[in-house]
This record gives C-alpha cells, sequence and structure tokens, in this order.
C-alpha cells in the first residue's frame, strides 16, 4: 500500500469537506455582495483541491486514460490556483469597497494568462511538467516560473492589505484586513513548503483551507456588526462603539478633542419608495452609504459611520469644536446633493448633531439630543443646535 497516497488523500478530502461545509453554510444567509464574492471563491478553491487530489490519484499509472487524467487534472489544478489568486484580489476590492478600473482588474488576471499559455505551450515542450512512459508527473524547467505565477496574485493581495492597515477607521474592517494578511502567509507559507518538499506531500491545500476558514470565521462575525444591505456599520455596532468612546472621554483621555453624534435622514426617501419601488430605494441607501463612506476616510477624520435603521443614518465625529463639525455637514450634504443628481432623483440630508458633554448625559440622552436637531434641519432651521448642559 502506499501510504503517502493515502496520507495525501486525507489531506485533501479533509480539506475539501471543510470548504463543502463552508459553501453550504454560506448559502444558507443572506447574500451581501462580499458574502456572493467569497462564496464564488471558496468554490473556484475547492474546485482547484480536487483536480490536484485527482492528479495524485493517476500519478504513477502508466495507462493511456490515467496519463491523460492526470495531464488534464494537472492543468486544471494549475490554473485555478492562479484564477484563485485573480478572483482572491477581485474579493478584496468588494470587501474594502475599492473601486478598480477595468485595466487594474487585467493586472490580476495577467499572471493567470500568461500561465494558461504556457499550460498549453507545456503539451508539446514539457516545460513546467512532465508525465512519463510509466505515468509518473517530473517537473519541468519552468516549474518556478509555474509557481509564481500561481501564487503572485496571493501575494500582491497581502502586500495590499498591509499598506491599508492607515486606511482602516474601524475595528470591523481592521479584523478582517487582518485576516487578509494572514490567508496570504498561510496560502504563500504552505506553498512554498509543497514546492521545497518535492511536491510529494499536499500541503498547499491546507494553506488554502486554513486561509479560507479563517475568513469565514471573521464573516460570521462580521454579521453581528455590519449592515448588509449598505457595508456600513450596524445600529449593534454604533451603540458599541458610543459607549466605548463615552467611557474614554469620561477618563479625560481625549485632549483637546470634543465628542459629536451626527443623526442624518435622507429627504424624500419614501417618495422613492413609493414612485420607482423598492429596489431603486435600496440603491439610494447604497449610493448614500458609499458618500458616506468616503467622508469616514477623508485623512484626519475620525469618524465612525453607521446605518441607524431605514433611511437613517449615524456617525460620532471627534473634533476640536462645533466649527469642525459643521464643515463635515456641508460635505455630507454637498456630496448627497451630487449623489441625487448622478442618480437623477430628488433626495436630499438632513444633519443634527449633538455633542456629548460628560457621564451627567447617558447615550439615548444624547441621541434624544442630536435627534432634535436633526429634525430643526429637517424643518427648515440650523442642523446642529448647542448641546443642553448636564453640568
Amino acid at each position: 500500500m502506499n501510504y503517502l497516497l493515502v496520507s495525501n488523500l486525507f489531506h485533501f478530502v479533509f480539506c475539501i469537506g471543510i470548504l463543502i461545509f463552508i459553501r453550504v453554510v454560506l448559502e444558507t444567509k443572506s447574500d451581501s455582495t462580499s458574502r456572493s464574492a467569497f462564496k464564488q471563491f471558496v468554490t473556484v478553491v475547492a474546485v482547484c483541491l480536487f483536480a490536484d487530489m485527482t492528479s495524485y490519484i493517476f500519478d504513477n499509472n502508466p495507462s493511456l486514460i490515467a496519463k491523460t487524467l492526470n495531464h488534464a487534472s494537472m492543468f486544471i489544478s494549475v490554473l485555478t490556483t492562479a484564477f484563485a489568486g485573480y478572483w482572491w484580489n477581485h474579493f478584496l476590492n468588494i470587501l474594502f469597497h475599492i473601486k478598480r478600473k477595468s485595466y487594474e482588474e487585467l493586472v490580476y488576471a495577467l499572471p493567470m494568462l500568461i500561465l494558461c499559455a504556457l499550460l498549453i505551450v507545456n503539451v508539446f515542450t514539457g516545460i513546467i511538467y512532465t508525465i512519463d512512459d510509466n505515468g509518473v508527473y517530473h517537473r519541468g524547467e519552468l516549474y518556478f516560473l509555474s509557481f509564481i505565477l500561481q501564487y503572485i496574485s496571493f501575494a500582491y493581495a497581502m502586500i495590499r492589505a498591509i499598506i491599508m492597515q492607515e486606511d482602516m477607521r474601524t475595528k470591523r474592517r481592521e479584523q478582517m484586513r487582518r485576516g487578509v494578511v494572514l490567508f496570504g502567509v498561510l496560502v504563500l507559507l504552505f506553498g512554498l513548503s509543497q514546492a521545497f518538499a518535492g511536491g510529494y506531500i499536499a500541503l498547499h491545500c491546507f494553506g488554502l483551507t486554513f486561509g479560507v476558514f479563517n475568513i469565514f470565521v471573521r464573516f460570521q462575525d462580521d454579521q453581528i456588526t455590519h449592515d448588509r444591505l449598505t457595508g456600513l456599520n450596524n445600529r449593534y455596532a454604533l451603540d458599541t462603539y458610543m459607549v466605548s468612546r463615552m467611557q474614554y472621554y469620561e477618563r479625560g483621555n481625549q485632549g483637546n478633542d470634543r465628542l459629536y453624534l451626527l443623526m442624518m435622514d435622507i429627504n424624500n426617501f419614501k417618495s422613492i419608495n413609493d414612485k420607482y419601488g423598492h429596489p431603486e430605494g435600496d440603491r439610494v441607501l447604497c449610493e448614500v452609504a458609499d458618500a458616506l463612506r468616503e467622508i469616514s476616510e477623508l485623512d484626519n477624520t475620525k469618524l465612525f459611520m453607521a446605518r441607524y435603521g431605514g433611511d437613517e443614518f449615524a456617525a460620532v465625529l471627534e473634533a476640536k469644536g462645533d466649527i469642525p463639525v459643521k464643515k463635515i455637514i456641508i460635505k455630507i450634504k454637498e456630496s448627497i446633493a451630487a449623489k441625487s443628481e448622478a442618480l437623477e432623483l430628488s433626495f436630499s440630508m438632513s444633519v443634527g448633531y449633538a455633542e456629548y458633554v460628560g457621564r451627567e448625559m447617558d447615550m439615548s440622552t444624547w441621541i434624544a439630543e442630536a435627534d432634535r436637531a436633526l429634525y430643526v434641519d429637517k424643518n427648515g432651521g440650523e442642523g446642529g443646535g448647542d448641546p443642553i448642559s448636564y453640568r
């Protein structure tokens, strides 16, 4: 009995079983755009590992059918590894709402396209791998070039995630960023281990599977704190963040900063739903969320954005006084007006704010004050009023 083959097959069955479990669980959940992209990525990885497993099964078998299937499974395994790297970068863009131009997507696909051409040439030349007359797999002269092409997109995604560190304005996004970095480390570490072990032990399947499982666990946690439709923080995340910042300010650690709550409401949203239907209303909510997200990611902006519920949004802002807050409000209204014009729909944003004045003010009172200012703005008054003093 070939114990090494049995061991490798056990590795593959174990890893593919985990991927199938993850895929089934994901299928039972409501889809966001990022979750849908992740589901497709898991499918690509499962296909990759199944093809790789098949190549191990038919290796060292001299029959014509076995050699043909070995060639086919190797071709698919190598190519789908590169495609998984391409799809991983695509998923990364969706996860962190990174807008890329079409030619940038082509950059991610370039290693896969080059590898596809090399694999076709390999059929006639054996420059990447060969299957000898006894059905045994051998590496070709350009094997390590093919290895680089398979994994370069994963390395690129990991580097992108590392560079993103300064842009992570929320704990949720930072946790996902770390998950992406860890995924890259696992895939590259196990992939290199398999390459330098001569390919006799199937190791890269563990890197892909453990990396996928890590992201899956983070996704499950993420469902608790993010709004599925818009991708912003949800009410639970907002409440948690408000409590943490209130406690921080009560301890007097804020320096010259002051803590504000902004409440926002889309004007004319009900009319859009009634006239054009809920899908169009959802599109408006997503566009508004994108505008708010872009503002929250501006340099030197300590702004925690969340969807409060329905067509209401909220933000916790740290600023040195009312003037910076009013400047942010102006940016919000201008950005929403631009979205309204681009969508050719009539809507705007009302905004009210209130300052947190200390432990005498509880969270419900703080929200009520910001909400009061919101309705003053909605009725034609100033967007933010002076907070009531509780001292």
